[in-house]
């Protein structure tokens, strides 16, 4: 259960992360503010959960890589 919610979490972050940039570049400061705040607490709460079990990194990278992915792949052009 705790890999699921590992890599639940790290596909959010890298969901959110996106997000943040695009917000970034388009000048938009309170969305880029509230995407800082959720990259901050997803963060953490990722690597709390990885740092006492290392195989946690598995599902946190392959969370990271689809995160990413299907937020460039639904980003309004």
């Amino acid at each position: 259960m705790l890999w699921l919610g590992v890599f639940i979490a790290l596909f959010v972050l890298d969901f959110v992360w996106a997000k943040y940039t695009y917000a970034m570049t388009n000048k938009r400061a309170w969305s880029a503010g509230g995407y800082a705040g959720l990259i901050i607490m997803l963060g953490g709460f990722a690597q709390i959960s990885y740092t006492s079990d290392h195989l946690l990194l598995i599902p946190a990278v392959a969370g990271a890589v689809l995160g990413t992915t299907v937020a460039v792949k639904t980003a309004k052009h």
